[in-house]
């Protein structure tokens, strides 16, 4: 379980710090800086991985993700620090730009430069200058060492971040992978994008949570029926509506139901994460569909930590009163992410540890 996340000088979270609950669910407006956090989040993901150069030039390069608000008489930052702390131990990292000069032939100079990372616990304490110089300056220690008897810890660190899980931002259009067949493999996990889609429904179908599956959906579409179809080393969706003489097929779903059977996919996974982030998962639903939501929700949390970043207030309401989520509310000042109840003439500083 993580317990906090301390991000400074990434984007708009110059010095920004969250306390993670079992359920947390981070409400805001346009432009307050909840994609950031959710990207912030991810970087761990790229880091444990081993493709964070790649992670950092998809946003522009390490340049772009710097901090470029105000900064009040202070030094201007030139790093960017993460600090996780997790009921099993304590991931600090600092990077920022590679040092080079008119002369330094690299055309990689936005790519991420490590200066400092040390992952610890109460028995052991790794630290990035233990390594040097066999480590690369854009690697970290956790995709580094792989030697998983002599290094516990870093193993467990990585194989907890690996299994995190983020959905952000389906696709509804016709080209979308949602609407096409998805290949026969039993899948226990929704891929990011859903191009397993139909797999997944039918896994968890097959692994004994079929009644919770039709259970979410008769709440969410009364007296609609969900099937998969095969087709050789395809599976399709076919959709069941009242009054209609045929099924649908998921290319001629409307964008909220696509929407929705994409999360019934994300939530009721027989194979949970540590960690489940969803950005934004109202995208496309009608309000009447909230109470099912909060349902998928809830099954999740039963086997996941799960963050929740979203628009809608009202699913912020929902999800406070309906599963006790811890609520946090962002606004934006200078250029800052803060939370609401740090705003005001009076610069209030108050970040949880």
């Amino acid at each position: 379980m993580i317990y906090s996340l301390h991000i400074r000088g990434y984007r708009s979270l110059e010095d920004f710090s969250l306390k993670l609950a079992p359920l947390t669910v981070v409400q805001g407006g346009n432009g307050v800086g909840k994609s950031n956090l959710y990207k912030a989040l991810r970087l761990f993901g790229s880091l444990a991985e081993g493709n964070f150069p790649q992670a950092i030039a998809s946003e522009g390069g390490t340049g772009s993700c710097l901090w470029a608000g105000p900064v009040s008489g202070r030094p201007k930052r030139k790093e960017i620090s993460l600090d996780l702390k997790a009921v099993d131990f304590r991931w600090q990292l600092a990077f920022g730009l590679i040092p080079s000069g008119p002369e330094d032939p690299t055309l990689f100079k936005g790519d991420p430069d490590v200066k400092k990372e040390t992952i610890s616990s109460e028995k052991d304490r790794y630290s990035r200058s233990s390594f040097a110089p066999d480590i690369s300056n854009t690697e970290s220690l956790v995709s580094f060492i792989r030697d998983h008897q002599g290094h516990a810890l870093l193993s467990t660190v990585r194989e907890q971040i690996l299994s995190w899980r983020f959905y952000d931002d389906f696709r509804h259009d016709l080209d979308s992978p949602l609407r096409h067949p998805s290949p026969c493999a039993w899948s226990p996990v929704l891929s990011g994008n859903g191009d397993n889609l139909a797999a997944a429904l039918r896994t968890i179908q097959e692994s004994g949570r079929d009644q919770e599956l039709a259970q979410i959906i008769d709440l969410a579409f009364p007296d609609h029926l969900l099937e998969i179809s095969g087709q050789g080393s395809h599976l399709e969706i076919l959709w069941k509506q009242p009054f209609l003489s045929r099924s649908v097929k998921s290319r001629e779903l409307s964008d909220g139901t696509l929407q929705f059977l994409a999360l019934c996919a994300a939530l009721l996974s027989p194979k949970p994460p540590s960690l489940l982030v969803l950005n934004e998962p109202e995208n496309s639903l009608n309000p009447a569909l909230y109470p099912a939501l909060v349902q998928l929700i809830d099954h999740a949390r039963q086997s996941s930590q799960v963050l929740i970043i979203t628009h809608s207030d009202t699913l912020c309401k929902d999800l406070v009163s309906e599963l006790d989520a811890s609520s946090r509310r962002l606004a934006i000042q200078k250029g800052a992410t803060r939370f609401i109840e740090d705003l005001g003439p009076k610069r209030v500083w108050n970040f949880e540890e």
